[in-house]
């Protein structure tokens, strides 16, 4: 649906100026993002990967064209295994952290790599070494059945619907936990859980915002 699609890509550019805003305000930070879309096993795509936040250009229309499979495992595993060799040096000082948002509105269906529970097991690892942040958020499913089958907290996850409504909900509730993480890092203050739900360890659910 080109009306969602829309809402997806303003939502994307709208997270991307909410971290260039976070640099600013946080200048002890610098801001390095991947942005990997997928649908099928064959059509995982890098964007841009590693890249300061300041010098990412907005994305278009050409940069996101969906259909309707969802290769989840493969593109999670994928990007991971892609961002760790990328970031391996800096993660060498305890300070870097990285923070993986999975933002879907269909579950798992068509991945030929990485099982489920290779995946759910690469998370909890990496979650494990205090560095690793991971959220999911999904429209059209049981987000805290499917976080929690991925060793994702329930605090780190959003349920939304995939409507043009609560697709720009979503975002807009993304890009507030940005702001909250930023701050939270200049006190120095690890967000391994409680990154989308700082005030209780229950999920953020939105669906009925956009119904």
């Amino acid at each position: 649906m080109q009306s969602v699609r829309d809402a997806t890509i303003s939502g994307i550019n709208e997270q991307i100026q909410s971290m260039v805003k976070a640099s600013e305000k946080h200048d002890d930070q610098e801001f390095f993002l991947t942005l990997v879309t997928f649908s099928c096993p064959d059509d995982i795509r890098t964007v841009f990967k590693n890249k300061n936040v300041n010098d990412v250009i907005e994305l278009t229309e050409n940069d996101y064209a969906p259909d309707g499979s969802t290769a989840l495992n493969d593109a999670i595993c994928n990007s991971i295994e892609e961002l760790r060799a990328s970031v391996s040096a800096d993660l060498l000082n305890k300070d870097n952290k990285v923070v993986v948002s999975v933002f879907t509105d269909g579950w798992e269906n068509s991945s030929q790599r990485f099982s489920h529970d290779h995946t759910a097991g690469l998370i909890k690892e990496l979650q494990g070494t205090d560095q690793w942040t991971f959220s999911y958020i999904g429209a059209n499913q049981d987000v805290y059945k499917i976080s929690k089958s991925y060793n994702i907290p329930a605090s780190n996850s959003m349920r939304y619907s995939s409507s043009v409504i609560g697709t720009q909900s979503a975002f807009r509730n993304l890009a507030a936990t940005t702001a909250h993480y930023a701050t939270a890092r200049s006190q120095n203050l690890d967000v391994v859980e409680n990154f989308i739900n700082p005030d209780s360890d229950e999920i953020v659910d939105l669906e009925e915002e956009g119904k």
